[in-house]
């Protein structure tokens, strides 16, 4: 026969009669033409084969064995379950024949369930053969799901062959060795991670084999081999423990790693002895595990750890004598200063390792190594992407020159390396994208990975760019008004920098601004660290009025004996410094610390670095340290020292001249810069009212009703009059308009009320203060009552049922078939490894879309299976059915509805393979225009949108309403479950609703007068983003309340919220039956999908766009979608929860370049009044 698969559907479906057939040579002949469809015709064969006759079933083994794959290793586990003792045996030998890892778990399910020794020897030789073709990976991912019980038993009666083998062959060693090792791992897991020679992510050492000899050294000898390797953070220390994991695979399969930590350890334990009994399961399990090495990430923990008050006994002791005996093996890293504040204070517990010191690598070596790192990178990047990397000549040398100078802080090669794969990756997630042919990096890829990586412009980290020190001063200037001495200071700084002048060894510039208060200096440090890095919030405060006593710096360096969760523990200096290492660190009033704290600092000048409580290092390299006081600031002003006489300017001399009063000299003598702050004169404050104002007048109380406000100038006047004070400078200013001209403004808006949208207000001085003038206000609008929307399905007769039914078995077929097309069941198995890797958790952007799509793969293949099985179901009804009553015609009608929908539902599904179209999201919808139209229409869509997530399983919460004279303004639903936002995304524009009145009288010409009202209503899909921008909490501003009553789609009201974000200059309330907490969570959720969509939709649609849909009422109602034309008759029917041809029509349309899949998964809904161009008036 043919053995092409493009055969046509009226063949495969008489093979598929003849399958069913009680006859083994029809049965078997069809059997063997399935062969040309491939694994289509697997699937069909496996639908059939529990009732076929044996010798069809043995022609079954053999179609599978051909197709082999997932579809037939599936049909070989159906045949093992169908107790014919020959057709078990045959499919045994068949899966070892396959050379499918995944064969393997069958095989092993099947064997703990079985007492038969003819077919355990069938098994373990079966087995055996696929250990043979099976990496360590591959065996691991195929037994993921077998339980232990299985496992043992599988374990037991392996051993039982091996003895009865008069010489076990290697692989059958290996086999029995990996079933017990796996039994060893299920154990281990409950102790920590574990790490395989083979684990993706594990890190490879170059040019480090002396060390590795002397661990390998130390690790081959008898007796305790425990060691602890110390140096620097960035040397290395991880990469030779991943390296020491790598080759224990080099002495057998039994060779592995547990990474641990002492709260892994505690994990769970609560009661006395609870964590003892644990360890000693630990040991135990360790004593059964060949060559296992304990790592443990923090080993100068454990000293400590399982202290209580009434016990002084901890893991480490506990732990002691069975290192020391060499039944444990415990690896550990740490920087020196952790070794000599941790374990080296208990010798006893030191003496049971060897430490092993690793050096921070030279240049040269660095060079070398970063060399023999990218080509392992380029070699992932080939496998991967089927591409090949190129690095440019001077990619390298230039990789390690920036390294120095911008991660001074990690110790070579560590510094270089980490930059290194940060750019091989980026530019590797780019390439995944789209594109062919080489992929080139260069050393300006560099500049742009650290670019993004710490905020700096890139205009002043790459020499190719120049950098306008205007652009700078401008910068500023328009922040820090009336100071350009101070100005011209910060930018020489930004100069330095950019021209790469500044010592590597101490911080990028050590500034003390010095001046009287209110004149700029806090804010200068703002706008330094805005510019820098993006946000003023990367700039760290510190009030040194705080820190004025004896222990102040305890507070600044940390105190290990605190509390975890308490910053105290870390340090408030050098906690955030060792987080960010990139940062401004402000010192306000720094005369007022205790004198303690100028010591203290003279290292951070000295050295660039600070030693926390800890031992932990903090690096200030890259930090700009600014110190502010007022120190001499009034004096100086008051005599004029130090002015000049054309500028009436303080000079930076005389100001230093009064510090050296307070501070000692070699203080002073480290300071870079001594920048003075002048007064400010008049012009300098009538600015800052103006920016103050327009501040004010940015407010979202202001912006969301498009109110303008016209400012007359004396109100700059008045309010430069009234709100400075020379003694206290411009702070008092922003709390003088907000008290003058706020207050007015406010209660001439709730004055207009509904009449403030789109009001023309003026604010005027006089006498009496500021007063605010209405010049133009807009009417209230007149809405009517809500209604209720309900509507019944129509019934089918019997042979439109059949009909019916048989086409939605052949769209369950196709989508079947594309799952299988698509290795939906490899991509679910290759995720769930790689979720088991000990390394998951440390990329937690990729941990998170794997889960999600983990999540996504079970659900829709869950999905698939469960309309296949309710499709037959309904088959079976359908045919018991036939000439009976029309109640239970119309029963089989509503289910076969139901799973008609099911299928759309997967078949869109199945299509969401990006993590963004699988995310929920919020669907917002607002009136625009036709306030009196009936039904309320803004309801009316909210209640359509509701009715179809929970006709389709979908978590929806209606978030917020806002209810005006008992219609709808606007509504926000959160929607949940099966990838929500790439299947209602396309929904987002304009909708609009038309309805014609025809019960008129009638007209001269003898027609009906047609009346036609329309409202319009934009709907708005914001995808919930994980990965997105995270909310600045320190410049959002929340309110919590309890509300009560009750609205048009929310039952009862319980909690009313609003969240003001200044970032964005945004303004979001809800009104829900949520809790509290609840509330809270969902309204910051909507926070970050709101900026995400503005940022991609800068112009929202307005009236005049392309609807998206038009809802036409009347007497011949009818929805049509205005892009794809798809149209369904029945308004009703579509508002109450019927979107589910518009929605796949509107996906089919935006997939053009799948139109033939389309056209078989996702065909004209059958048996519903979907006529295109049929019946009804035009629109318009």
């Amino acid at each position: 026969m043919d053995a092409e698969k493009d055969k046509p559907e009226s063949l495969f479906g008489w093979l598929d009669v003849l399958l069913g057939a009680n006859d083994a040579e029809s049965a078997t002949l069809a059997i063997d033409a399935l062969l040309a469809w491939g694994a289509e015709g697997a699937i069909a064969v496996s639908r059939r084969v529990r009732t076929m006759p044996v010798e069809a079933q043995r022609a079954a083994i053999r179609l599978a064995v051909q197709v082999s794959g997932a579809a037939g290793l599936r049909l070989l586990e159906q045949l093992l379950q169908l107790g014919d003792e020959e057709v078990e045996n045959d499919a045994i030998n068949a899966i070892g024949g396959l050379g499918e890892p995944a064969g393997m778990r069958p095989l092993l399910t099947w064997l703990g369930g079985s007492s038969d020794g003819e077919q355990s020897v069938l098994i373990f030789d079966a087995c055996r053969r696929l250990v043979e073709a099976t990496s360590e990976s591959e065996w691991r991912a195929s037994i993921t799901q077998v339980e232990t019980n299985i496992l043992a038993q599988a374990s037991a009666a392996f051993e039982a062959q091996l003895g009865a083998q008069e010489e076990a062959s290697p692989s059958s060693v290996t086999l029995a060795s990996r079933v017990n090792l796996e039994l060893q791992c299920r154990k281990l897991t409950a102790f920590g991670t574990l790490m395989f020679p083979d684990s993706e992510g594990l890190e490879q050492a170059f040019h480090r084999e002396a060390l590795l000899q002397t661990i390998e050294e130390r690790l081959s000898g008898s007796g305790n081999r425990s060691f602890i390797l110390v140096g620097p953070s960035g040397c290395g220390k991880a990469t030779l423990i991943h390296e020491v994991c790598r080759r224990l695979g080099a002495a057998g399969p039994a060779g592995l790693m547990l990474q641990t930590s002492s709260g892994f350890l505690l994990a769970g334990t609560k009661y006395l002895g609870e964590w003892q009994t644990r360890l000693r399961d630990l040991v135990d399990v360790a004593k059964g595990t060949q060559r296992l090495l304990l790592y443990v990430t923090d080993i100068n923990n454990l000293l400590g750890a399982g202290t209580t008050a009434k016990s002084e006994e901890n893991i480490g002791d506990f732990l002691a004598p069975h290192v020391e005996s060499g039944a444990l093996t415990l690896v550990a890293k740490c920087t020196p200063e952790e070794l000599a504040r941790g374990i080296e204070q208990r010798p006893a517990f030191r003496r049971l390792f060897d430490v092993i010191t690793v050096e921070a690598a030279l240049p040269e070596e660095t060079e070398r190594i970063a060399v023999e790192v990218g080509e392992e990178l380029a070699q992932r990047v080939r496998e991967r992407l089927g591409r090949r990397l190129v690095y440019q000549e001077s990619f390298f040398p230039r990789l390690l020159e920036v390294a120095d100078q911008f991660r001074s802080a990690v110790a070579r090669p560590g510094r270089a390396v980490d930059l290194l794969r940060a750019t091989v990756q980026r530019m590797a997630r780019v390439a995944a994208r789209g594109g062919e042919g080489e992929i080139h990096l260069g050393p300006h890829h560099i500049i742009e990975m650290l670019a993004r990586d710490s905020g700096v412009p890139q205009t002043l980290l790459d020499d190719r760019q120049p950098l306008s020190l205007e652009d700078v001063r401008r910068f500023l200037s328009e922040r820090v008004i009336g100071q350009p001495q101070a100005v011209a200071a910060v930018v020489n700084l930004v100069t330095l920098i950019k021209a790469g002048l500044s010592d590597p060894t101490k911080p990028t510039g050590v500034l003390f601004f010095v001046g009287p208060t209110g004149v700029g200096k806090t804010e200068l440090a703002k706008s330094l660290a805005e510019y820098l890095f993006g946000s003023s919030e990367r700039m760290l405060r510190l009030d040194m009025t705080e820190f004025n006593d004896v222990g102040a710096v305890e507070r600044l360096i940390g105190n290990p004996q605190a509390a975890e969760w308490s910053p105290h523990r870390h340090g408030l200096l050098t906690g955030p410094i060792r987080q960010q290492p990139m940062s401004v660190v402000l010192l306000d009033e720094f005369e007022k610390a205790h004198r303690s704290v100028f010591d203290l600092l003279l290292q951070v000048m000295d050295d660039g670095r600070l030693t926390d409580a800890a031992g932990r290092v903090a690096h200030f390299t890259q930090a700009i340290v600014i110190m502010t006081s007022n120190i001499g600031g009034a004096e100086l002003v008051q005599r004029g020292i130090g002015f000049t006489p054309s500028q009436g300017k303080v000079s930076d001399d005389a100001f230093r001249h009064e510090i050296e009063k307070v501070f000692r000299p070699e203080f002073v003598n480290r300071v870079d810069r001594v920048v003075a702050f002048s007064p400010l004169d008049t012009a300098a404050i009538r600015q800052i009212v103006g920016r103050e104002l327009g501040r004010v007048l940015r407010r979202s109380g202001i912006v969301r009703r498009r109110i303008t406000v016209e400012v007359e100038p004396s109100v700059v006047e008045y309010l430069t009059e009234k709100g400075f004070d020379p003694r206290y400078g411009a702070r008092p200013l922003k709390r003088e308009v907000e008290r003058r001209v706020l207050l007015p403004l406010g209660e001439a808006i709730v004055a207009l009320g509904p009449r403030a949208e789109q009001a023309l207000l003026r604010l005027a001085a006089t006498d009496e203060g500021v007063a605010v003038e209405v010049l133009r206000s807009e009417p209230e609008s007149v809405e009517s009552e809500a209604i209720e929307l309900e509507v019944q399905r129509p019934g089918r007769d019997y042979a439109k049922l059949l009909t019916a039914t048989e086409a939605l078995h052949e769209r369950v077929f196709a989508l079947e078939k594309r799952a299988v097309t698509a290795g939906l069941e490899e991509r679910k198995s290759l995720a769930v490894e790689a979720s088991a890797e000990p390394t998951f958790w440390s990329r937690p952007e990729l941990a998170r879309r794997t889960l999600s799509e983990i999540h996504w793969l079970e659900k829709l293949l869950a999905g698939i299976e469960r309309v296949r099985k309710r499709t037959e179901d309904l088959r079976r009804l359908v045919e018991s059915h036939r000439g009976r009553k029309e109640e239970r015609v119309v029963l089989a009608s509503n289910r076969l509805d139901e799973i008609d929908d099911d299928v759309s539902l997967m078949s869109m599904a199945i299509r969401c393979t990006t993590p963004e179209s699988r995310a929920d999201c919020f669907l917002l919808v607002e009136r625009l225009e036709g306030g009196a139209f009936s039904p309320d229409p803004v309801l009316a869509l909210l209640k359509m949108y509701v009715n179809w997530a929970r006709r389709h399983h979908y978590h929806v919460d209606v978030l917020d309403e806002t209810e005006e004279e008992g219609r709808l303004r606007s509504g926000v639903l959160f929607v949940e479950g099966l990838c929500p936002y790439g299947i209602l995304g396309l929904e987002g524009g304009i909708h609009q609703l038309v309805s014609w009145d025809e019960s008129g009288k009638r007209a001269s010409t003898g027609g009906r007068k047609r009346q036609k009202t329309t409202a319009f209503c934009r709907v708005r899909v914001l995808q919930v983003d994980d990965d997105g921008e995270a909310i600045d909490k320190s410049k959002a501003k929340l309110t919590v309340t309890k509300a009560s009553g009750k609205g048009l789609l929310i039952p009862r009201y319980k909690t009313q919220a609003e969240l003001r974000y200044r970032k964005g200059n945004l303004r979001l309330s809800s009104l829900s039956d949520k809790g509290t907490e609840e509330a809270s969570d969902l309204l910051f959720e909507w926070m970050r999908a709101e900026l995400q969509w503005r940022r991609k939709h800068p112009q929202p649609e307005e009236i005049g766009s392309t609807p998206v849909r038009t809802y036409r009422f009347g007497q011949r109602s009818v929805v049509r979608d205005d892009l794809t034309s798809f149209r369904i008759e029945g308004v009703d029917r579509v508002l109450d929860g019927g979107l589910q041809g518009f929605l796949e029509a509107r996906l089919d349309h935006t997939e053009s370049s799948e139109a033939g899949m389309a056209e078989s998964v996702a065909r004209p809904r059958v048996a519903r009044s979907n006529k295109p161009g049929s019946g009804g008036p035009p629109d318009d």
